[in-house]
């Protein structure tokens, strides 16, 4: 077979191809195939006029149509004479399609179409934008894409898009807060999930990005849509016009939620010590910030005034033992269990010294 090279994946060693298209004709010789009479001035069509027009060639992103559409002449010369029309394609993209539409060259999206465009078809389609600088002429096959409404809402996203993020200002590690938009925005894949972190690409939270205690199925019942997160760039990646956020996960605003305030119940005398026995999740000064204000006002009351409280503050030095590590804190709880050490038969001030031993040691060993 002869093929077409689309795209080369140098990342993943992948090579996409395609068939060449019958219709695909040079740029110098698509202007032969404009037959129909020149009837339409490019500078008087407006935004929702309807016009029809004949499928010449087929491309990749969409279609081009002979409307019948030309620019308009040049200024007379010196010899006085106006040049000739020159007639221009209406571009229909493949985006602007109406539903279960497609072409020949989309070989993916032909499969589920109900109706094939072909060179050849005769279609209906409305105006959606005219560029007279550059003698461009984009059109649609939906109607209501080209109301008032649409445009007001096409110009709104323009300008949200532009407030987001630029994949080049991020650097590798920088902590983000977004949300997950798996399930709605993009369909639930098997290998992660993807979050909107205000950038002007949604994220890729890959399961091996993913705390420990998430790996199997279990993150599929945690990371639902809507849910906010805490993540940090893992990566950005360029290939091509293709550009690539990995992300990886810190935890959900639940999680974060519930270890601060299991600690801080712990701290006090009133939690159990479970949040030594499994792996707790670390997070910064500013991930914890984030966290602090993004919970709930009675949540965030509890946990300040537990914060606040003389058993809190009294625990601060043994508390910062404590979490050296889990190992570390059991060992730390044995030995200020007074039951559990065997009596020392020497005589002597064996509790003052002890003591003495205890502050040099942990203090020379931990700061």
């Amino acid at each position: 077979l002869d093929v077409v090279i689309e795209r080369v994946q140098t990342s993943s060693a992948r090579l996409e191809v395609s068939l060449p298209a019958r219709t695909q004709t040079t740029s110098s010789k698509l202007s032969d195939t404009l037959q129909r009479p020149l009837t339409k001035n490019l500078s008087d069509l407006k935004p929702g006029d309807a016009i029809s027009g004949k499928i010449v060639a087929l491309v990749k992103s969409g279609v081009l149509l002979d409307a019948g559409v030309y620019r308009s002449p040049a200024a007379p010369k010196d010899t006085g004479e106006l040049s000739q029309k020159q007639g221009i394609f209406a571009f229909l993209r493949r985006r602007d399609f109406a539903a279960n539409v497609a072409s020949g060259r989309d070989t993916i999206r032909s499969a589920r179409a109900s109706t094939l465009l072909k060179v050849g078809d005769e279609i209906q389609v409305y105006v959606r934008r005219v560029a007279l600088a550059n003698a461009q002429i984009a059109v649609t096959m939906r109607q209501e894409d080209v109301t008032e409404e649409a445009h007001a809402e096409r110009l709104a996203a323009r300008r949200e898009y532009a407030k987001r993020t630029k994949l080049s200002a991020l650097k590798f590690g920088q902590e983000l807060q977004g949300i997950v938009v798996s399930g709605v925005k993009w369909p639930v894949r098997t290998f992660g999930v993807y979050v909107d972190v205000n950038a002007r690409r949604d994220g890729l939270i890959h399961v091996n990005n993913m705390p420990r205690s998430m790996w199997g199925e279990a993150w599929k019942d945690i990371l639902v849509y809507g849910e906010k997160v805490h993540v940090s760039v893992e990566r950005v990646h360029k290939e091509g016009r293709a550009q690539l956020l990995g992300l990886k996960l810190i935890g959900t605003q639940q999680q974060l939620e519930e270890q601060l305030l299991e600690e801080a119940r712990f701290r006090v005398g009133l939690g159990t010590t479970s949040v030594f026995r499994k792996k707790k999740l670390s997070m910064s000064p500013l991930v914890e910030s984030r966290v602090r204000f993004n919970m709930d006002p009675e949540l965030r009351a509890e946990l300040e005034s537990l914060e606040r409280s003389d058993a809190f503050r009294a625990t601060a030095r043994s508390y910062t033992l404590r979490t050296v590590d889990v190992k570390t804190s059991q060992s730390l709880q044995s030995v200020d269990n007074s039951s559990d050490v065997p009596a020392d038969d020497d005589d002597g001030d064996d509790d003052a010294f002890d003591d003495a031993f205890d502050d040099d040691y942990f203090e020379d060993k931990y700061g």
